[in-house]
């Protein structure tokens, strides 16, 4: 049976691996790519035979609405799911009042650990700095030395 996009896209989906094109030859060369991490070929064997079990692609996509439909109103039956819609979330509320309501990382700065900061444009855009790999070896001295009163 010849699989379609649609069908490998859901193969993809299902066993969460990063494969987002699904046009041949770029798939089946993206599944031998991605083996060693995710045990893709397996898995697609898996999914055929699986696959195989049905008269087409269309009764195997029907059949997993069916079980996912259901499995999603079972849910939705139960009183612990009502009893979890009924409740009044603001009851849930963040209480502490000191957090800030901005991003704590950026560009500007790494923070080593929670007492030192480390202003990372003003080394990159230093003068004495000209190289990217200074940059990188300056900084990892800066990160051993940050850490070394944790180690002793």
């Amino acid at each position: 049976m010849e699989i379609s996009a649609r069908g490998r896209e859901r193969f993809c989906k299902d066993c969460n691996i990063p494969i987002r094109i699904f046009q041949e030859p770029y798939f089946t060369d993206r599944l031998k790519l991605y083996d060693t991490f995710y045990n893709t070929r397996q898995k697609w064997d898996i999914f055929l035979s699986e696959l195989g079990k049905y008269h087409s692609e269309q009764d195997y996509f029907e059949e997993y609405n069916h079980v996912k439909d259901t499995a999603i109103s079972d849910i939705k039956n139960t009183q612990a799911y009502q009893q979890f819609n009924e409740d009044d979330m603001n009851k849930y509320g963040v209480t502490h009042t000191n957090l800030p309501n901005k991003d704590i990382f950026s560009i500007h700065t790494i923070i080593c650990d929670s007492t030192i900061c480390f202003p990372i444009l003003h080394i990159f855009h230093s003068p004495t700095i000209p190289y990217y790999s200074f940059f990188i070896t300056q900084y990892s001295i800066f990160c051993t030395q940050a850490a070394s009163p944790l180690i002793s």
